[in-house]
């Protein structure tokens, strides 16, 4: 008689056995697709970057950036070798920590961080869904591998898939893109989101009740840095992209994350520069405060994601020609710039 214990342990052994997410010795030799982006299959596929040969590129970030293929990111910034894009939407401290130290331990020639709002939040703030039993040292919690998505791409491996692609996933995500971006260029979307500038114009640059220090942010002083350094002493080029959110951002979010957004997140430009200054190998790119970019929101599928080619594109270029670097030099008036046109932002969508 076959019981659900018998069908789990069996579903277990072929897991194990396949071992897709790269977790043994003898784990699955895949590559992941160069045509599409893993997105929230990252979460899961960790492994499987980190523990390849020394990659040309890995992009560590969010939902800002997970539009980009590895085939773009290859032919953008003029790379050869592996390139990898393990960014998924909405990465808290605790996770990108965990992610940043797996990579530590094989590091690539070239990583790019994004420096993502979250990085004002405490760092223990974790992904709710993140699977942490992947990446602990206890055995047991690799039973928890044994789920829908452990046993699909096991069943792909011991077929004789050596790539895995999200193809599909990816297809349903640009089309969902595609209508959000419709309904947020839609006249009462922009005329509800004038209405909340116009009401939030006065107070958006609230100051804290208290004076906000670098040693405040822990996600930035206890990990984030730290990992910086250890990327860059072991040889590893270090870019940390600053995303282009729209100005607008900061009035339709602080509801949701902070009544002193914009104030929060000027002084953590400022904790990231200052932390990082003469540190080999490193460097920072701000796109927050170009004009053409962020000031109109016909560039968004919402007030913090870029939906249009251009200016993702333009993004790629620069970096590849270092444009748009923020340094200790540039800093405060970077700061005094965004400030001033996150205040007087108009509402526009050409």
């Amino acid at each position: 008689m076959i019981t659900l214990a018998s069908v789990y342990w069996l579903a277990a052994v072929l897991v194990f056995a396949a071992d897709p997410y790269d977790l043994y010795p003898w784990g699955a030799s895949v590559e992941l697709s160069t045509h599409d982006s893993p997105r929230d299959a990252a979460l899961h596929l960790i492994n499987v970057v980190a523990k390849k040969p020394a990659a040309s590129l890995i992009l560590i970030g969010g939902s800002t950036t997970a539009r980009y293929t590895p085939k773009e990111l290859a032919e953008s910034l003029a790379l050869e070798g592996r390139v990898y894009n393990v960014s998924y939407a909405a990465p808290r401290p605790s996770d990108r920590f965990i992610v940043l130290n797996k990579f530590l331990e094989n590091p690539p020639q070239r990583i790019m961080i994004v420096f993502d709002w979250m990085y004002a939040q405490q760092r223990n703030e974790l992904r709710p869904d993140f699977p942490i039993y992947l990446y602990d040292k206890s055995p047991f919690n690799d039973l928890r591998a044994v789920n829908p998505d452990g046993i699909r791409r096991s069943i792909r491996v011991l077929l004789g898939e050596t790539i895995f692609s999200e193809a599909e996933a990816f297809a349903r995500y640009k089309n969902n893109l595609s209508k959000s971006y419709a309904k947020f260029q839609s006249p009462e979307s922009i005329k509800k989101l004038d209405g909340l500038i116009e009401a939030g114009r006065g107070t958006i640059d609230a100051k804290p009740e208290v004076d906000l220090e670098c040693n405040n942010f822990t996600a930035i002083a206890n990990d984030l840095i730290p990992a910086v350094k250890g990327f860059a002493e072991s040889g590893t080029l270090v870019d940390i992209i600053i995303p282009a959110y729209s100005f607008a951002f900061y009035y339709e979010w602080r509801s949701q994350i902070s009544d002193t957004l914009l104030e929060d997140q000027l002084v953590t430009r400022s904790c990231l520069v200052e932390g990082l200054d003469g540190v080999a190998n490193t460097r920072i790119f701000a796109f927050d405060a170009i004009d053409w970019v962020s000031g109109d929101l016909s560039n968004y599928w919402d007030t913090g994601h870029i939906y249009r080619e251009k200016p993702l594109q333009y993004i790629l270029t620069a970096i590849a020609e270092d444009r748009h670097r923020l340094t200790k030099v540039n800093l405060e008036d970077y700061i005094r710039g965004l400030r001033e046109q996150v205040k007087t932002v108009v509402v526009r969508n050409k």
